[in-house]
């Protein structure tokens, strides 16, 4: 059905866990899958003693970026380029 990739409890920021990857099989997507799988993550997280969950999205995905935000994930960073 899917994948959630996790490093809990990072070396580099202790406290924080990063979310590598969210992939829902296309067929299982827009069933609420990858939010039920982030809600899993976080209480994990917060089990733990974790204080933060970060995450990359690339900005051209948008299903991707409307869930995070829907569920309380808001921007750090932005990088942007022009092709010459």
């Amino acid at each position: 059905m899917g994948q959630l990739w996790l490093e809990l409890e990072s070396a580099r920021e202790p406290g924080t866990v990063f979310v590598y990857l969210v992939h829902v099989e296309p067929e299982w997507r827009r069933r609420g899958l990858g939010r039920e799988a982030m809600a899993l993550a976080e209480g994990e997280a917060r089990r733990r003693g974790c204080r933060e969950m970060r995450l990359h999205v690339f900005g051209f995905n948008e299903a991707a970026l409307r869930l995070y935000r829907e569920i309380g994930y808001e921007f750090v960073d932005m990088l942007m380029r022009k092709p010459l």
